[in-house]
């Protein structure tokens, strides 16, 4: 674990080093917001507070640090917006936003206090659970979305939004064992709206459904969204072969994912006969 801690840093070491040859005169605030990521992910809304960085700080004074961090690829920004309506650049606001590192792996290593550990144990709802958010916004950004989030004047949050065959499919992020409780979820689908897709709520537990809402193990995440189409491995589907694969899907739906066992399944994965999940069933539609 030492090594490969003091390897992860000495990644982190190169990328604040990328920082200062080629950020220009953003340098200096570049390597400020790109050390901030942890601990503003860290809080239980995860915003990203420019103030937080510096007294006095603007957001106007960071605008280009923080772009310039995006277009290198480092952060990820999720942009706020305020209405469940189609296209969301219409109703976001730009000055509202989270941001994600890269890599999760990396963002472990950035914390002062080693979780290593504790997340090889399980324990994924640590720091507010940013691990486990971060994990899902980058296997977003790996397809190729765009990232928001809904924030109804604070008393309604969303964790993610995916813009899908004009329809807005959902996607909360559950680190703890209480991942059937959500409220913002719940008050979406007392107000009917013809634009919503699907709903779903990714948390270390078994795949099942309830009513409108499907809950997907994190392991299976990467292998619900494929190619730039979410949820396109229809959950019923899924689920089914789930229920009658004999090996790895078997074992993992009928108790909850550890990072352990997450890190010893594969991204999509095989059944006893040496079949992937999704690619079989790509084939089948």
């Amino acid at each position: 674990m030492s090594k490969t801690l003091l390897v992860q840093r000495s990644i982190i070491d190169s990328y604040r080093d990328d920082i200062s040859k080629y950020a220009g005169q953003e340098k200096a605030r570049a390597k400020l917001f790109f050390d901030a990521i942890p601990s503003e992910l860290s809080k239980e809304k995860k915003r990203f507070i420019i103030a937080d960085i510096e007294q006095r700080a603007t957001a106007q004074k960071y605008e280009n640090a923080a772009q310039w961090l995006m277009d290198a690829g480092i952060a990820y920004f999720s942009y706020n917006t305020h209405n469940l309506l189609l296209p969301f650049e219409q109703y976001e606001k730009r000055n509202l936003y989270k941001v994600f590192l890269l890599d999760t792996g990396l963002l472990c290593s950035m914390w002062r206090e080693p979780i290593q550990w504790q997340v090889l144990n399980g324990e994924i709802d640590i720091n507010e659970g940013a691990l486990t958010e971060n994990f899902v916004a980058t296997e977003l950004v790996k397809k190729g979305y765009v990232l928001h989030y809904y924030d109804h004047k604070s008393r309604q949050e969303l964790d993610f939004l995916v813009a899908q065959n004009n329809k807005i499919n959902i996607i909360e992020v559950k680190s703890g064992n209480d991942y059937k409780r959500h409220a913002s979820l719940d008050a979406v689908l007392e107000s009917p709206n013809p634009t919503l897709g699907d709903l779903m709520v990714i948390s270390k537990f078994p795949m099942q459904k309830i009513g409108d809402i499907q809950y997907i193990p994190l392991y299976a995440l990467g292998c619900i969204i494929l190619q730039k189409a979410v949820f396109q491995i229809r959950f019923t589907a899924f689920s089914l072969y789930a229920n009658r694969s004999n090996a790895r899907i078997s074992s993992c739906t009928h108790r909850p994912m550890t990072v352990k066992r997450l890190r010893r399944t594969a991204e999509c994965p095989v059944d006893s006969q040496g079949v992937s999940a999704p690619r079989e069933f790509a084939e089948r539609t």
